[in-house]
């Protein structure tokens, strides 16, 4: 596989230059006992305070992963309707590989996807398929829960919204949610869905 490939090649090349990033690995959070929103809301924010990411938006997720954590994260191309792989074991530690051929929003919104499987599921090798119906296993379904709630944060979402709000008494523009996506690097439609879950759009 080509992921297991550039792991072996980056750990070579750490044992030639004597170099090796730290591992700051949480140990595995248990997703059992709980509603999937709710271990994903859980989850989400203990890692956002572990890594001090406060509740906006993250604008350098990769580069944190990487340094902060040590997770081997690669770029290349896929089959179009794969969105990332993960996989960890004890020689490579924890690797990802994401679909460098999507557009941005899809490739932060993957990122953040196979992260929440490194705290939830690492020890299961993960290959993230997208789908024409978002139903899935429970473990995608919760990562994909977890990455709604690690990139948009319902505290900080809350108070952007409120702050885009004030002040237009004819509500929010179209052109006003896609700057919010923007800035979130996340597509209109989660930005949109997210919103609707916290109840700030019909």
């Amino acid at each position: 596989p080509i992921l297991q490939r550039l792991a072996e090649d980056y750990v070579e090349l750490e044992r030639v230059t004597g170099v090796s990033p730290a591992r700051s690995y949480p140990p595995p959070y248990d997703p059992g006992g709980a509603s999937i929103e709710q271990v994903a809301s859980y989850v989400a924010s203990a890692e956002r305070n572990r890594l001090g990411l406060g509740d906006g938006p993250i604008g350098n997720l990769r580069e944190r992963l990487e340094s902060d954590i040590g997770l081997r994260i690669f770029y290349y191309p896929m089959p179009s309707r794969v969105a990332g792989i993960f996989a960890y074991n004890d020689s490579l530690g924890a690797c990802i590989g994401i679909n460098i051929t999507h557009p941005r929003d899809r490739r932060q919104w993957s990122l953040a996807h196979e992260f929440g499987h490194f705290v939830m599921h690492r020890f299961r090798a993960e290959i993230t398929v997208l789908e024409v119906r978002r139903s899935g296993s429970g473990s995608e379904r919760l990562a994909d829960a977890f990455a709604g709630q690690f990139l948009m944060p319902a505290a900080g979402l809350d108070r952007r919204f409120t702050e885009l709000t004030m002040g237009k008494p004819a509500g929010v523009t179209l052109a006003d949610i896609v700057g919010l996506a923007d800035l979130y690097q996340v597509s209109v439609q989660a930005i949109i869905l997210r919103l609707e879950t916290l109840r700030r759009l019909p």
